[in-house]
């Protein structure tokens, strides 16, 4: 995966760092940038946004982590895990479930 450049590959690279314990590795991998808190280099997916949410908690910046899970839900509503993990860093409190979640 190393060289690879396509989003899914991106994406798969930085949860194999992840996994092994490689948080800054994987946030540059998945941002491209040093600094940047926004998954562009593996397109801005549900996904994306939930693995760079999770770097961000375990790296202690839960503000960014809680933006980056309400990016998770606002990309995909049903996307639970994300839900559970803004309330565990403790801002669910602060988000507004309703521009999160459109209701149609």
């Amino acid at each position: 995966l190393v060289g690879a450049s396509s989003p899914r590959a991106v994406y798969l690279r930085a949860y194999a760092l992840v996994e092994l314990g490689h948080l800054e590795r994987a946030e540059l991998a998945l941002c491209g940038v040093p600094g940047s808190t926004r998954p562009t280099a593996a397109g801005e997916s549900s996904s994306s946004w939930f693995l760079l949410g999770r770097i961000l908690q375990r790296t202690s910046r839960t503000e960014a982590a809680a933006r980056a899970f309400s990016a998770a839900i606002r990309a995909r509503p049903l996307q639970w895990t994300a839900f559970e993990s803004l309330a565990a860093s403790g801002h669910a409190a602060d988000a507004d479930i309703n521009a999160l979640v459109p209701m149609e």
